[in-house]
């Protein structure tokens, strides 16, 4: 799942865990099966993997949550 969004919206594992607060060598673990994910950072990859489509999409103009 995780390896599928980064090919996806080709970004690294170092991007993606900034984008969710974790380092790259945990997303290589998580892609790897070394870990499990939490609830939370699976909630947080469902988020994120919906704005890359949005944005991938044209939606992303506007509501940009970095103020």
């Amino acid at each position: 799942m995780i390896k599928d969004l980064r090919s996806k919206h080709k970004i690294s594992q170092v991007a993606l865990g900034n984008m969710v607060g974790v380092s790259g060598n945990y997303v290589y673990m998580l892609e790897g099966g070394e870990r499990k994910p939490s609830k939370t950072l699976c909630l947080l990859l469902d988020r994120i993997e919906q704005e890359l489509a949005d944005k991938a999409k044209g939606k992303g103009k506007g509501g940009n949550m970095h103020g």
